[in-house]
């Protein structure tokens, strides 16, 4: 399974560097993003864009937020992964933007006769982009899985992922990219010998 809030801290680079590679440069780069994850549909994405370029000011506000909750859930993440007890600021900021998140939702029939929670689609405060990520993250940090999220081994990385693998013994964020290059490295490190 992906967590949302874990890719979400991947919105940005960690490994040291000259320049920034924030992805988060805008309000509409924000938006687009966790429409892109699946979080968000077209039509409220239309309406949040829409409602941030007659309030830039407020649009700006709520970018820093997201950048903020951002640092927050790497660091409570990674807190967990090395067992560290976790920053109050750290665990205010996700508090206050999952008790918003759920404040807003409402519980909806579905059309097979049950019952979810949703959040309306006319919900149009700028904040309304940063409320599945922040669930996402409270959801982590309150399942059994917490306990399996990990740092990337790769020490140029930085990222987090959960160990889902069956004996829990995975090391890299993504075998294609970390794990491939700690491979290629271990390998021509043999040829030299």
């Amino acid at each position: 399974m992906d967590w949302p809030c874990i890719e979400f801290t991947k919105t940005v680079g960690w490994r040291p560097r000259d320049r920034s590679d924030d992805e988060l440069v805008s309000y509409a780069a924000l938006v687009g993003w966790v429409a892109r994850a699946g979080l968000l549909d077209d039509a409220a994405a239309a309406r949040l864009t829409g409602r941030a370029e007659r309030e830039p000011a407020e649009a700006a506000r709520v970018l820093e937020q997201a950048r903020a909750l951002r640092g927050a859930i790497y660091r409570l993440l990674l807190g967990v992964a090395e067992g560290q007890p976790p920053a109050a600021d750290d665990l205010d900021t996700l508090s206050a933007h999952a008790s918003a998140a759920l404040a807003a939702r409402r519980l909806r029939p579905t059309p097979e006769g049950g019952y979810a929670w949703e959040w309306p689609a006319d919900t149009t405060p700028l904040e309304r982009v940063l409320w599945p990520i922040a669930e996402s993250a409270a959801s982590l940090l309150t399942s059994p899985l917490v306990h399996r999220v990990r740092r990337c081994a790769d020490d140029e990385c930085g990222w987090l992922f959960v160990d889902e693998s069956r004996n829990r013994s995975r090391r890299w964020c993504s075998m294609e990219g970390c794990g491939t290059r700690a491979k290629v490295m271990r390998y021509r490190q043999r040829q030299r010998m």
